[in-house]
């Protein structure tokens, strides 16, 4: 079993907080917050008006057998997610936010700020708090951007108070699982501030990809005493793992060392629904860490998961994103391991825990396909996404490892889709590549990871695609092969001169049969403690390693003056559009496709520039972090007003 600590969490400062905001918000806030904020209630409709709230009964549903009524004495953990206020506003703030030049480049907004315009009212919460206690829920969280509720109660009291039939069903695939029927409904004057009320079903779960295990054992002939008893496997020449040293030269991270920049007073936190062993992770860090220790905390949300059963791989996800986080940064002053149970409730408030701690840089390797997801759930993603990348958190996800068929571990369909939350707009997807070294054990070149299935592996391939939800951000479409022969405005539904977005962005080595190094010990997720090294592959093994090397390049940053790298995605895409940078900060990566065992016909192959297999490549972390930093002296200069007032305050 794992241990948790709950620690006083210490930010990392920002570099600067702003007292300019753009002109033309706050001229618009002043003139329309007012209205809005004073009459969400006011004039509002009879409170005996029931409302749906659409997009809550579970995909599941439909093609599901109905098996019959869930017991009323079933006890539920729900929650209700809030909408933004003045959403519009705050997006376009975050764009000029992220652009060089503009006065608000890299002018993160506080908490305090965000809550006093953005986030959904106090009355607001207030008439939801009011409306579930006499109902008669219990109120067991709250959060400080008001963004979320959490509450619970009897199925039989949520039927009745949300006007909904609760059964069990069993799916085509042959999985028992309960949910509502219909949508909840809620009176009007509440319905308008809600997005989504989780827990009335727990037909959703999210997916950590099943980790690609190398059939190559480590070698006994590769161990290195270390002493008590502990051997560490080092460098071999057949290529069968690569080791962390190996990784830190192919990608120059040992250039960011030279520096002294290996993560020394940075956070990075990992978002998680499965648990770990410790003690896994420091006698990784016994092997690989010749630097002081990392300060590692768990923080559990909702309770933390339940304990691994047998044939659990979520523990084995859990060690390969931190031991890669801890093996790139190998002076990291902090890792946070958040950990909730699988279900939409515990991924929602997890998401919304983060948000609230506001760590700089976060990875997760937990995702569904957009088309198993739901519109309805991704846009509570989006409104947490969006609020980070306004307080200048830098999120990371892996864009799994079914190449651009995305649903087919999890829904079973072939069909081309997206994966989540790699494709939102505010989030950093990772997609994976396969890397040779020279005989020097320098980098010599990538392709595509794409690997088909063979006896006892089930294969993977990098996931990317084209998303059914959100649409590119214009400012990166000059970037070189953003517009593609793949390039759609028709899925998205976008308006004329824009186009679907796209993911990945970037990736990173995830080919197990030249993988990762991890030491697992959690006899449920089938490892050993006598054999306790795996080598393991997948997207998710790049997305922790690409935060790492953001915690690196933030630390160089702030020690120049300069600021955390926030909503990293433009600023990538601002490099890629200058050539010179592009080439020098980036390994493009231009064989290989993302096919996954042949179902797409070659959709998508890797390309000069970007591509939907790679995005735009893998990094060289010290050219592109000395890039990165070069754009924050662009700032335009303060005009001479320099402070702007929010019509609420």
């Amino acid at each position: 079993m794992s241990f948790s600590k709950f620690p006083h969490y210490h930010r990392l400062s920002r570099a600067i907080y702003p007292v300019i905001l753009i002109p033309l918000l706050a001229l618009i806030l002043i003139s329309g917050s007012l209205a809005v904020y004073f009459t969400n209630f006011a004039h509002a409709a009879p409170a005996d008006t029931l409302v749906p709230i659409a997009g809550d009964v579970p995909t599941m549903v439909t093609g599901s057998k109905l098996v019959g009524p869930a017991s009323a004495q079933q006890q539920l953990s729900l929650s209700v997610e809030l909408r933004l206020r003045n959403s519009a506003m705050l997006a376009k703030y975050v764009q000029d936010m992220s652009l060089p030049k503009s006065v608000n480049y890299h002018r993160y907004l506080s908490q305090a700020q965000l809550a006093a315009v953005f986030s959904p009212a106090q009355a607001t919460q207030n008439a939801l708090l009011s409306y579930l206690q006499n109902a008669g829920f219990t109120i067991t969280q709250t959060y400080n951007h008001r963004l979320l509720i959490d509450f619970s109660g009897t199925v039989g009291l949520a039927e009745q108070v949300f006007h909904v039939q609760i059964n069990n069903y069993l799916s085509a695939r042959g999985e028992s699982f309960f949910a509502n029927a219909t949508n909840p409904l809620l009176p009007s004057s509440l319905a308008a501030a809600v997005q989504l009320i989780s827990g009335l079903s727990n037909a959703q779960r999210w997916n950590h990809p099943p980790l690609p295990v190398s059939p190559h054992p480590v070698s006994s002939k590769a161990m290195i005493s270390k002493g008590s008893a502990l051997f560490c496997p080092g460098p071999v020449n057949q290529g069968t793992y690569f080791t962390p040293g190996q990784i830190q030269t192919a990608y120059n991270l040992s250039g960011l060392y030279g520096t002294n920049d290996r993560g020394e007073g940075q956070t990075v936190a990992l978002f998680e629904l499965d648990t770990f062993q410790m003690s896994d992770l420091t006698n990784y860090e016994s092997c690989y860490d010749y630097h002081t220790r990392t300060h590692i905390y768990t923080t559990l949300v909702d309770g933390g998961p339940p304990p691994p059963q047998t044939g659990d791989g979520g523990p084995v996800e859990v060690e390969l994103d931190a031991e890669q986080v801890l093996s790139a940064a190998p002076a990291l002053g902090q890792l946070d391991i958040y950990e909730a149970p699988n279900t939409t409730q515990g991924y929602n408030d997890e998401w919304a825990k983060i948000v609230q701690n506001d760590p700089p840089v976060v990875s997760t390797s937990w995702g569904e396909c957009e088309s198993d997801l739901g519109l309805a759930e991704a846009q509570v993603e989006n409104s947490d996404f969006l609020f980070a990348a306004a307080q200048g958190e830098t999120v990371y996800a892996a864009s799994g490892d079914t190449g651009s068929s995305g649903c087919i571990r999890s829904g079973g369909s072939t069909s081309l889709s997206a994966g989540d939350p790699a494709a939102q707009p505010y989030v950093t997807g990772v997609g994976g590549t396969s890397l040779t070294l020279n005989n020097s054990s320098q980098y010599s070149s990538e392709t595509v990871w794409n690997d088909p299935p063979v006896t006892g592996y089930a294969g993977g391939a990098s996931g990317g695609g084209i998303s059914q939800f959100w649409t590119e951000n214009p400012a990166w479409i000059s970037a070189p092969g953003v517009q593609n022969q793949y390039s759609t405005r028709t899925t998205c539904s976008a308006s004329v001169g824009q186009i679907c977005r796209e993911e990945p962005d970037v990736s990173l080595n995830a080919d197990p049969y030249v993988g990762y190094l991890v030491y697992c010990t959690v006899s449920q997720a089938g490892c050993s403690s006598s054999t306790p090294w795996l080598i393991v592959g997948g997207t998710s093994a790049a997305a922790p390693l690409w935060a790492a090397m953001t915690a690196l390049a933030n630390e160089q940053s702030l020690k120049q003056g300069g600021f955390n790298m926030g909503w990293i995605t433009p600023l990538l895409y601002d490099v890629a559009s200058n050539r010179t940078q592009y080439a020098n900060d980036f390994h493009d990566i231009t064989s290989g496709n993302s096919d996954y065992n042949g179902y797409q016909g070659g959709r998508y192959p890797a390309t000069s520039g970007f591509d939907m297999a790679t995005g735009l490549g893998s990094f060289n972390a010290a050219n592109l972090t000395t890039d990165m930093i070069s754009y924050n002296g662009q700032r335009a200069a303060t005009p001479a007003n320099t402070q702007w007032y929010f019509a609420e305050g």
